[in-house]
């Protein structure tokens, strides 16, 4: 009996010891910022946008829309698609291509194929 109880004592600690640290460890989320889904929200972002070339910067100056304008007064070309895709892990650039371009240009860049 005089062993029993601590080391029932000692069980139940350690039993609360691991479920508070799975708890804590659970209820820890790494909070993500939302996806910008507005040009107004893209125009006013911190990081640069940009696409190959500077087609897209002709077709944003032209444009009638404010935001668009403003998007082409930080337009940044870029030539290698390997500096770009670091900027933008970076959060120093904003790529404005398409989905299918840029899984292309990822899979073309990391498998040569």
């Amino acid at each position: 009996m005089h062993i029993f109880v601590p080391m029932f004592a000692l069980t139940m600690l350690l039993i609360s010891w691991c479920y508070s640290g799975g708890l804590v460890s659970f209820l820890t989320v790494t909070i993500y910022p939302k996806p910008i889904s507005e040009i107004e929200a893209l125009a006013t972002y911190h990081a640069p946008v940009g696409a190959f070339g500077i087609r897209m910067k002709i077709t944003l100056q032209q444009s009638k829309n404010e935001a668009y304008r403003a998007l082409s007064e930080k337009y940044v070309s870029f030539e290698n698609w390997k500096d770009a895709f670091q900027m933008v892990l970076d959060d120093k650039l904003v790529a404005m291509d398409s989905q299918s371009s840029l899984n292309f240009n990822i899979r073309k860049s990391y498998t040569n194929q």
